[in-house]
């Protein structure tokens, strides 16, 4: 079979880049590649060489940092985690986190350079469901987003620290299996 696709990269039916891949992606079982940037312009995106992991670092406005890390393989999984230079609240119930999140999210959303906003509105909408639905909602419990006709599942799940300083918010959006 290599020989085969040798032979059609001799002839410049395929790239060797093309072989290149499938030699990856057939190496590690990963079924899926980071695409690209989540935010267009300086937004300083790093891939690493397998293209299965990526951080980049956004700042939404002079209190607020966003480091954003996506890693791929049979899960897609982005972790936005916000940064910010003074206490966002004084207290240590979990509903605030919750609301941060969602102020956040807001703030991603509106940002200019957000390519894909889809995800982010339906995160935070998700989060505002289920602070409606739940009296005491909890960190890190993944929240299933609006069914899609796609054939994977899609949660997002919050976890923070507001009493700290800095401040972080740690937002997850998870798609898969791939």
């Amino acid at each position: 079979m290599l020989r085969f696709f040798s032979f059609l990269a001799m002839f410049g039916m395929i790239s060797i880049a093309a072989l290149a891949d499938d030699a990856h992606d057939q190496s590690d079982g990963c079924t899926i590649e980071i695409g690209g940037p989540l935010f267009s312009g300086n937004s300083n995106f790093k891939l690493n060489h397998n293209k299965s992991v990526a951080h980049e670092h956004v700042e939404l406005n002079p209190h607020v940092q966003l480091y954003v890390e996506q890693s791929a393989c049979e899960y897609l999984t982005t972790v936005y985690t916000f940064v910010m230079d003074k206490q966002a609240s004084k207290t240590d119930i979990e509903e605030a986190e919750y609301q941060q999140a969602i102020k956040l999210l807001s703030l991603v959303e509106q940002h200019p350079q957000t390519k894909n906003k889809t995800i982010i509105t339906k995160a935070k909408n998700r989060l505002i469901r289920y602070l409606d639905l739940v009296a005491n909602p909890k960190q890190n419990q993944k929240l299933y987003l609006e069914r899609t006709d796609y054939p994977f599942v899609e949660t997002v799940s919050v976890s923070g620290a507001l009493r700290n300083d800095p401040v972080t918010v740690k937002i997850t959006i998870s798609s898969g299996p791939y």
